[in-house]
């Protein structure tokens, strides 16, 4: 295997033990460990580890990386971030006009989002194919601006589980009815695209912003239940801050 490819290799399995908690936070990581766990050369590790450090998995440390604890603030504002970079892509998109090929996708999006609501029922909601449909209109969406600068912010920022677009889909799934926010969410996709075409930039990036809003509720409501935490991927990175830690938890 060549070293690129064990690197994107060692960047998979890596990132894939810190989401799931194999990899908790505050735990150092040190390569000849990881050489032995993963049976991969250091040379595809050090790659890994810088990589994960640049999309703030981890942090450097004396030399070496720790798996990153993020706080409530931070999350909240990764979400408002990823908000308010979505709002200048839309906004781009429907002032420059958007590439025809990501309009077109984000059209489809759309169609294939109403056959997924359409054929819900009152107890259960195809959640998996709307994740993976979600996930594309969000990347169109992107595509649209043509912007390079803001497609490498995004992607960055859109690397913390918790701030992606779908976040809020897998905490609601949890915490209440999913339907009703599916409906939002789709209320609000059919009418960021329609301001789009229609080259109304403000229009566009005051419902993305809004949009970015339905994540931050349900995290809210998710953090509101700690036993739930661990249920959503990347969650088991939350640090709590002194003032939310359960008096007799503390020391």
């Amino acid at each position: 295997m060549r070293k690129m490819e064990q690197g994107t290799k060692a960047l998979i399995m890596l990132r894939d033990s810190i989401l799931n908690g194999d990899l908790p936070a505050g735990e150092r990581l040190l390569e000849l460990a990881l050489v032995e766990r993963l049976q991969i050369s250091r040379t595809p590790i050090r790659f890994a580890l810088d990589r994960l450090a640049d999309e703030g998995l981890l942090e450097k440390i004396n030399g070496g990386y720790a798996v990153r604890a993020f706080t409530r603030q931070e999350i909240r504002d990764a979400i408002r971030v990823r908000g308010l970079l979505e709002g200048m892509a839309v906004r781009m998109a429907a002032e420059r006009g958007p590439l025809p090929e990501p309009l077109q996708a984000a059209r489809q999006c759309i169609q294939d989002l109403e056959l997924v609501i359409a054929n819900q029922s009152s107890k259960k909601v195809d959640v998996e194919s709307y994740l993976s449909i979600n996930r594309r209109f969000h990347q169109a969406l992107i595509e649209m601006a043509d912007s390079f600068v803001i497609t490498r912010m995004l992607n960055s920022i859109c690397s913390l589980p918790f701030a992606s677009p779908n976040s809020f889909v897998m905490a609601q799934r949890q915490v209440g009815d999913i339907r009703q926010v599916i409906f939002t969410s789709q209320v609000q996709h059919r009418t960021m695209l329609e301001a789009i075409e229609n080259g109304e930039g403000a229009r566009a990036e005051s419902i993305a912003r809004e949009h970015a809003e339905l994540s931050l509720t349900a995290m809210r409501k998710t953090l509101e239940k700690p036993q739930l935490i661990n249920k959503i991927s990347g969650m088991e990175l939350l640090k709590l801050t002194e003032d939310e830690i359960p008096e007799h938890s503390r020391s």
